[in-house]
């Protein structure tokens, strides 16, 4: 939808980062893209904070022909990045590189907000893709298990 607000909800895991944008029309959610990789090596050992913010920069970044220079509300389940972008230093000296480095990007952030992660469960499912199930041993998400939970309940 043309004039509707961007949600942009990311998540990282030990091994992939992922995320997705979506609207919010007339309160139903509308899918635009969905986005995931695998992490480099060295990101693997990135801190967990480091992670977290490079989904949301990977994710802001490849999703720029798509959104045309509109703002994006971001949802996080990692609550030490709410707002980091409007923050004058962080605690990491690669976020603080990433934020410099990705000004054009950072400007298009409306808003970063924490989420808890059982509310994030689209974001989490992306950043726990099939491509790495045999890596993660058959993971259930909070998401997924809350659903098997609610249809083994008849609801």
């Amino acid at each position: 939808h043309p004039t509707a607000a961007f949600v942009l909800s990311t998540d990282a895991s030990d091994y992939t980062i992922g995320g997705t944008l979506k609207q919010i029309i007339d309160g139903k959610t509308h899918y635009n893209y969905f986005l995931s990789r695998l992490l480099t090596q060295p990101e693997k050992n990135y801190p967990t904070i480091d992670r977290e913010a490079l989904a949301i920069f990977w994710c802001l970044e490849k999703l720029q022909h798509y959104l045309g220079g509109r703002e994006v509300e971001v949802m996080t389940d990692h609550q030490p990045l709410a707002n980091f972008h409007r923050k004058r230093k962080s605690n990491s000296k690669r976020i603080d590189h990433w934020l410099v480095k990705h000004q054009d990007i950072v400007t298009q952030i409306s808003d970063i907000k924490y989420r808890k992660g059982s509310a994030n469960g689209d974001a989490d499912g992306m950043s726990r893709p099939d491509i790495v199930n045999d890596m993660l041993s058959n993971v259930t998400t909070r998401a997924m298990a809350k659903r098997l939970t609610s249809m083994r309940q008849g609801g």
